[in-house]
């Protein structure tokens, strides 16, 4: 559909190809997909969607997972070193600790070096790099926090890391530990104010063209079904998409930290035939996430339909009738 076009089309049921589209940019070629109404219960805010976040712990997390292949380690037997475990869990926003003992077991004092490296970003790992002084047969126990944000830039995932340790006293010695650490997936989806074109419906625009931003500020790739819903009126929602694929839901997939616009038209299917002012309607635009199953995110909004026959053409009307029975 072209974007002077109001009517709606026949298609109906098609799957969203996510793509970074503005209103002003959208193809002239898609397809305009209607979609069933949606009858879910969720929180209103006006003119944009309510964001909620899901539970979590901002406590201490640090489970061991299912056992992974992990390269091999290099065992030193003057500079000893062991990892207490070697693969956590942790949830983003929350942490985990890695605890690496140490052992002198040479002859005279030296200062051990504690060095990690791993795929996970260098401000997550603290410390990075670490020394002790340890006296002959002497051990001590040295902590490495990993603590991923709670944002899409801590992917979901599982992230390798070696740990290396090393003296100056003991020249060509060293030990070599590996270990693995798995972020675990959140989603949260955030939907931005809707754009109108224009909020009022009238015997010549019978539907309403509007934009919504959609971000996806979870680590996981999300798979979002669009829909709509209304309070006691029954609208028509078609959205558009530039692939066409006859009897499915609209959905968009959209990657950790990615945002793009969904175009819709909305159309009342019930209209004011008689009134003296415009009809303010709120009709809303439902975002679930596949893959959870809380209330969706909505983008509500006002429409206004103004009256097939208001007072002031009911007025003409009546004085047209008048003059042409004065006329008779």
């Amino acid at each position: 559909m072209r974007q002077g076009q109001e009517s709606l089309p026949e298609n109906s049921g098609s799957s969203a190809k996510a793509t970074m589209q503005t209103e002003q940019s959208q193809p002239a070629d898609w397809h305009w997909i209607e979609a069933e109404e949606n009858d879910t219960a969720f929180n209103e805010i006006e003119g944009e969607a309510t964001v909620v976040l899901p539970d979590q712990s901002t406590s201490l997390t640090a489970a061991a997972v299912a056992p992974r292949q992990l390269p091999a380690e290099r065992s030193d037997d003057t500079v000893i070193a062991s990892l207490a475990e070697r693969q956590l869990t942790i949830h983003p926003g929350g942490s985990g600790i890695l605890r690496v003992t140490l052992l002198n077991n040479g002859n005279r004092a030296a200062r051990f070096r504690l060095q990690t490296e791993s795929e996970l970003k260098a401000e997550w790992i603290d410390p990075l790099d670490q020394s002790i002084l340890l006296q002959p047969g002497e051990s001590s126990v040295l902590e490495i926090t990993i603590h991923p944000p709670r944002s899409s830039a801590a992917r979901a995932g599982e992230y390798p890391l070696s740990i290396y340790v090393a003296a100056a006293e003991y020249a060509g010695r060293y030990s070599e530990l590996h270990g693995a650490v798995t972020i675990t997936a959140f989603r949260d989806l955030a939907v931005g104010t809707v754009q109108l074109q224009s909020p009022t419906v009238n015997a010549f625009r019978r539907s309403v063209r509007l934009s919504v931003p959609l971000s996806n500020l979870g680590n996981a790739p999300t798979t979002v079904q669009l829909s709509g819903y209304e309070q006691g009126r029954r609208y028509l929602y078609r959205f558009a998409t530039d692939v066409e694929h006859a009897g499915q839901q609209p959905t968009l997939h959209l990657e950790p930290g990615q945002s793009l616009f969904v175009h819709a038209l909305v159309r009342p299917v019930r209209r004011a035939w008689v009134g003296a002012q415009p009809r303010q309607l709120r009709p809303a635009l439902l975002f679930q996430i596949s893959e959870e199953v809380r209330a969706p995110r909505a983008a509500v909004f006002s429409l206004y339909d103004l009256p097939f026959f208001g007072i002031w053409t009911l007025a003409g009307l009546a004085a047209a009738a008048m003059l042409m029975m004065i006329g008779l």
